[in-house]
């Protein structure tokens, strides 16, 4: 579980004696992060990136910090520094589509993800977010196309399955949802979410 609170007191009595040591105080960063102190955690990593501006742990960590407190907005001038000094960092590139999600900017979200899955189409994670922002922005045929993509690498994928049938629900497609449900029930009898959406779909059909 971690003594994180003796951790913590050991940090500050380092960092008492070598306030300049980046590592011990990227790791009292982490230790305050661990014991749920978000806030205090990132005022340590503002201090990191205040000495070096170019130090992309730290901006992942304060960005991390800053999502964990709903702070997105900032978390995505986290993400911007992350960009600018790792341009082709595809992990950034994926976390910065998580935060245009949380914001809202769906079309923002969608040009992340999409820039991902360029370098690497066999990313089913950032496949399915793609469908999500797509989903979200209305556009269900697109978000079709993604979940299909991700369907066609993990046929027994459940909670794509899932979405994949909501999306179909949307464009009126009831017939293909219960198949895409009945997958799901192929691999979980008693799944409760899927025996509901089989019902109310099958009333529209």
């Amino acid at each position: 579980l971690g003594r994180h609170e003796e951790a913590i007191d050991a940090y500050e009595r380092y960092l008492g004696v070598s306030p300049d040591n980046r590592d011990a105080r990227m790791a009292y960063g982490m230790a305050l992060e661990r014991d749920g102190r978000y806030s205090d955690a990132a005022r340590q990593y503002a201090l990191v990136l205040k000495s070096d501006e170019r130090d992309v742990e730290a901006w992942y960590t304060l960005e991390s910090a800053l999502v964990h407190m709903g702070r997105y907005g900032e978390a995505l001038e986290c993400s911007n520094g992350i960009i600018e000094v790792s341009p082709e960092n595809r992990a950034a590139w994926q976390r910065r589509g998580e935060i245009f999600l949380w914001l809202g900017r769906y079309a923002d979200a969608v040009e992340c993800f999409e820039r991902v899955i360029r370098a690497d189409p066999a990313d089913t994670l950032t496949l399915r977010r793609l469908g999500e922002a797509h989903e979200k922005a209305g556009r269900h045929e697109d978000a079709l196309a993604a979940y299909t993509r991700v369907l066609d690498q993990e046929p027994v994928n459940i909670e794509t399955l899932h979405a994949r049938a909501s999306t179909l629900v949307h464009l009126g497609r009831y017939n293909e949802a219960v198949k895409s449900i009945d997958k799901i029930i192929v691999l979980q009898a008693e799944n409760p979410a899927a025996l509901f959406m089989r019902g109310a779909v099958l009333e529209k059909a």
